[in-house]
């Protein structure tokens, strides 16, 4: 048994039996699998979004807001559910010690807000595609280093060495486009 999924970077979304040709595409060109069954199948679109969610709600310090509404989807790659893990880890922890239950944003989750603002404008604005950055990426660091980087538990070292494995003038000008943005 094994999942496949087809993802892409696209502004629009296309017509799910364009995404059902692709999948069966890649399975048979590049899995080299010819005879197969498919046992489940799930459909969505992951926001990758520069918008600004707000962790905790305006209008009433009762509600508290989690996932994609909170902020919680990282914006470049679309995890969302071992972030929400953790935040409702902390809030659970807040109410056990009689504590506000919501979070505010540390200088490190604003650092990697930068980060995921920074590939999405290299992406929005053409300076590279996302295959062209992930490709590098997973050709230039090791696989451990990557995944904590993606799950916003990286080092500020492991972090450098993803950066400077990149293209430098297409990341450097969109980093410094979002830097003051990202300090709010």
């Amino acid at each position: 048994e094994a999942l496949v999924e087809y993802t892409l970077f696209n502004e629009k979304t296309l017509k799910k039996k364009e995404y059902q040709i692709q999948l069966e595409k890649y399975i048979s060109k590049h899995l080299n699998i010819k005879k197969y069954e498919v046992i489940h199948k799930e459909f969505g679109i992951i926001p990758m979004s520069m918008a600004h969610f707000e962790r905790n709600h305006k209008s009433s310090k009762y509600i508290i807001n989690i996932g994609t509404a909170g902020g919680y989807t990282k914006a470049s790659s679309g995890y969302t559910f071992q972030f929400i893990q953790k935040n409702s880890e902390s809030i659970v922890q807040n109410l056990l010690k009689n504590k506000f239950p919501g979070t505010k944003k540390s200088i490190r989750d604003k650092i990697f807000e930068w980060y995921d603002k920074t590939l999405i404008d290299v992406l929005i604005t053409k300076k590279m595609k996302g295959k062209e950055v992930f490709s590098i990426i997973f050709k230039k660091n090791k696989i451990d280093k990557i995944l904590a980087f993606l799950g916003n538990e990286s080092s500020f070292m492991d972090d450098l060495k993803i950066m400077i494995s990149l293209p430098l003038v297409p990341f450097l000008k969109s980093g410094l486009k979002h830097l003051f943005k990202n300090i709010k």
